[in-house]
């Protein structure tokens, strides 16, 4: 019973602990960005326009996080305002490739 009752426990709190400082989000925010980055710098040819937005809007999460310390309900509140945005975006870019509905 203990043991279902935590399980359920970290299901609910799952959203909130992949966003914690340091988590995966924030990690893997980091890891894209330095390769887009790395990628963008070594190519011969002009990232395309998409490319282009994707690396605008991974950076534009990426310093959102590093900013918020989220040790506070208006800090956690600010957080999802500005993720609302981008997230918005990569949503429209995922319709708009092709083979996507």
């Amino acid at each position: 019973a203990a043991l279902d009752a935590a399980n359920t426990d970290v299901l609910n709190n799952l959203p909130i602990i992949v966003l914690l400082p340091g988590g995966p989000v924030e990690r893997e925010l980091k890891s894209i960005r330095q390769k887009l980055e790395i990628q963008f710098e070594s190519d011969t040819a002009r990232p395309s326009p998409e490319e282009e937005d994707l690396l605008r809007l991974v950076k534009r999460l990426d310093m959102n996080f590093s900013r918020s310390n989220r040790d506070n309900a208006e800090d956690w509140r600010l957080l999802q305002v500005s993720m609302q945005g981008p997230f918005a975006v990569f949503a429209n870019m995922a319709k708009q490739r092709p083979g996507n509905v």
